[in-house]
């Protein structure tokens, strides 16, 4: 997944938080509810998910501004390119120290103001500064122990000295503290600086700071929560919140009776699991008796959680090409299995024999079993397709048969359920057979209804009556949703 793939889905419609450590790091990906791995580019790479139900794009980078896969040099990769989607906001996230005299550790210091001050002497004294003001004029966020709307420092020497802190807090004054990576602002204009104070400025405590950097949490949630974004495009934007949100259930145990635990989940469960694995298609034909074996894999690990696992929640989840399985039952490994007749080995037997297709882990976490299935990069997610590899239909209405997608996408997804008149069904026809030709893909095509679906297909034989090799070949590589 590739975040210039979406331009036109989010821009202005997300938020971009950076942070510069492991621990800052983990503090916010324990924010979201959902994510995954996107590519900025070669070498970075970083998290879009949803936290309070709005998209996210989390990186990370080293310290300061200037040195390469700095936070700064990570962020301006985003920030500098016009053809990157723009954030709505973003939050640089993170430590900080802080003035003794205003502030205290475990402090919050949100900042809307920095004095960029990377120009110093010998003595490490700043010579030279320039002041970044936010467009963000004010924040009024009620929390304890929280500083709105505050003047930092942002230099990319770590200060660890009483004496130059006073000068600079002095010097600059109102001065509430300083951090190392907030001269790469220059280059947004909607930003923050949401900080927790953990030392000042004379030793830095890092037990402190894995003490404190989850205080920040609530303060970035309130700020996302908010920010009102205008959600213009709402089908496409829509797609991605679709995607990201993916799609999970909770059983609920209660509504299943006790002697009919299989044809409870069954009833209840079994439309939402089967309206999931039909996102899966492969050019591999065995897709469809996985899928299969899947759908009745998963009640029957569902059925024994509860039957021999004795749990009381349970939760199924599709995301991407990973499927979980989450329960609090006893500790119970699916490579365990030894019953000979039961219905969950000798469906577990036959899943292994796709090894290629998909792989199967079990992780013990606390009092919860996590099961996961991670499919082949051969399989292809339909949600996921839609929001990264789509097609403007108008490419249909050029003379010439190039398109500009993805490279790193496996398939690529048209709408061209607005292709009403008849007249042009047989030229778009014509153009999409050459562009499959030329494209060694899987093609997803959203049509209008069955009739429209029909037309094309029967367009599509009409065509090719006389090349039954060519036809085979598209058709297999041709999916109708």
């Amino acid at each position: 997944m590739n975040i210039k793939s979406l331009k036109n889905s989010i821009d202005n419609k997300y938020f971009l938080i950076l942070t510069s450590n492991q621990r800052e790091t983990d503090t916010i990906n324990e924010l979201f509810d959902n994510k995954c791995e996107i590519t900025i580019n070669s070498r970075v790479s970083g998290k879009i998910g949803l936290i309070k139900g709005k998209i996210v794009l989390h990186i990370k980078g080293g310290l300061g501004f200037t040195r390469e896969g700095s936070i700064g040099r990570n962020a301006n990769l985003i920030l500098s390119n016009e053809f990157f989607p723009q954030p709505v906001l973003t939050i640089l996230a993170g430590v900080c120290w802080g003035n003794p005299d205003l502030t205290q550790i475990g402090d919050i210091l949100i900042s809307n103001k920095t004095v960029n001050c990377n120009l110093q002497n010998a003595s490490g004294i700043p010579y030279d500064q320039e002041t970044i003001i936010s467009n963000i004029e004010n924040t009024n966020i009620i929390h304890k122990n929280t500083h709105n709307n505050v003047r930092l420092i942002s230099q990319e020497t770590k200060i660890e000295d009483p004496v130059i802190r006073d000068i600079l807090t002095t010097k600059y004054a109102p001065i509430h503290g300083g951090e190392m990576e907030g001269l790469f602002l220059t280059n947004a204009t909607n930003w923050l600086i949401i900080k927790v104070v953990t030392d000042y400025a004379d030793q830095i405590n890092r037990q402190t700071q894995e003490i404190c950097v989850e205080k920040i949490q609530p303060v970035i949630t309130s700020i996302i929560n908010s920010t009102n974004i205008e959600e213009s495009n709402c089908e496409e934007f829509s797609e991605v919140v679709n995607y990201l949100k993916g799609n999970s259930v909770k059983i609920d145990i209660n509504q299943i009776t006790a002697n009919r635990i299989q044809i409870g989940l069954t009833r209840l469960y079994g439309e939402f699991i089967n309206r999931n694995l039909k996102r899966y298609h492969c050019e591999d034909s065995r897709i469809n008796n996985l899928n299969n074996i899947l759908r009745s894999f998963i009640l029957e690990i569902c059925s024994n959680a509860i039957s021999h696992g004795k749990a009381d929640n349970i939760k199924i989840e599709f995301f991407g090409r990973k499927i979980k399985i989450i329960d609090d039952g006893e500790n119970f490994n699916l490579n365990d299995l030894n019953s000979e007749n039961s219905g969950g080995t000798r469906d577990f037997k036959s899943f292994q024999e796709y090894h290629d297709l998909i792989s199967y882990t079990h992780i013990r976490a606390g009092v919860k079993n996590i099961h996961t299935f991670n499919l082949s990069k051969s399989i292809d997610d339909i949600k996921e397709i839609i929001v990264y590899c789509k097609i403007n239909s108008e490419i249909f209405y050029q003379t010439q048969n190039n398109i500009e997608y993805d490279e790193s996408c496996s398939a690529v997804y048209f709408d061209i359920s607005d292709l009403y008149m008849t007249s042009l069904r047989y030229p778009f026809v014509m153009h999409l057979i050459e562009i499959m030709k030329n494209h060694n893909k899987i093609f997803f095509l959203k049509t209008l209804d069955d009739m429209h679906r029909n037309d094309i297909i029967e367009n599509i034989e009409s065509v090719l009556i006389n090349e039954k090799t060519l036809l085979e070949q598209i058709s297999s590589r041709l999916f109708y949703i």
